[in-house]
């Protein structure tokens, strides 16, 4: 029995199989982020519904509830885009594209929340309101450019086999850009908070373990381990098309 086999037959093009594997690496990656977000709502479902539901509403309320639920949907298309076979190119090009909009929708209402909890912890100073919204509007309104063009990037092929779902050839590493952007808003953030623990130290004021101090104490390191994430996100994009060719 010949038992040769033409390399011919088993080639398989070096982009489609990097395709394949940020395809899987993708996959995998969501689900463990499915996971965690589902977790994350379990640990503080009761504390929301206690405190949140029945408060009155406002426009921090909405920008909660909004930050709170929007990563579901966005998810949730994640999900249909990554294990739905079958679907076209143009329907794969047109849910990556919303999941770039909802993510840049999300963050953006996310580090308001933020810049606003910030401002509160500076008592409502009017000086550092008005700087954050001018800091907050100069580092978001260039993210809206980037996503466009980043979403333009992206090109689907066909997948693997009729059980896959979308399979990303290419997109930019534009997106590091927003990443950055983002950083930028946190160290500024944490600065503020570190400048105002700093003062009220000095000043020796509230002695005592104060809502005040609290919010500072876990608004810093918050802000550390966010800047952190926000970091790695950052070289990850700018290193994924390496990573995958060494696989």
């Amino acid at each position: 029995m010949n038992t040769d086999i033409n390399s011919e037959e088993i080639y398989v093009n070096p982009q489609t199989l990097r395709a394949v594997f940020a395809l899987r690496l993708n996959t995998y990656t969501t689900l463990v982020g499915t996971t965690i977000l589902v977790y994350d709502y379990l640990l503080t479902y009761e504390r929301e519904r206690k405190y949140i539901w029945p408060a009155p509403w406002s426009i921090i309320k909405c920008l909660y509830l909004a930050t709170r639920y929007l990563p579901f949907f966005d998810t949730l298309v994640v999900l249909i885009r990554m294990v739905t076979p079958g679907l076209s190119l143009n329907t794969c090009y047109v849910l990556a594209v919303m999941n770039c909009y909802l993510y840049a929708v999300g963050m953006g209402m996310s580090e308001l929340i933020l810049m606003i909890r910030t401002w509160a912890v500076w008592e409502r100073n009017r000086k550092v309101g008005i700087g954050l919204a001018v800091y907050f509007v100069l580092l978001t309104t260039p993210t809206w450019w980037i996503t466009a063009q980043f979403a333009n990037s992206f090109i689907f092929g066909a997948p693997p086999t009729p059980s896959s779902g979308c399979m990303l050839i290419h997109n930019s590493a534009l997106n590091a850009v927003d990443w950055v952007l983002l950083v930028m808003i946190e160290l500024g953030v944490l600065i503020l908070m570190i400048v105002k623990s700093a003062r009220d130290y000095k000043q020796r004021r509230s002695p005592g373990l104060t809502l005040s101090k609290v919010i500072l104490r876990d608004g810093i390191a918050y802000y550390i381990n966010l800047f952190a994430l926000s970091a790695v996100n950052i070289i990850i994009i700018c290193t994924r098309n390496r990573l995958i060719s060494f696989y």
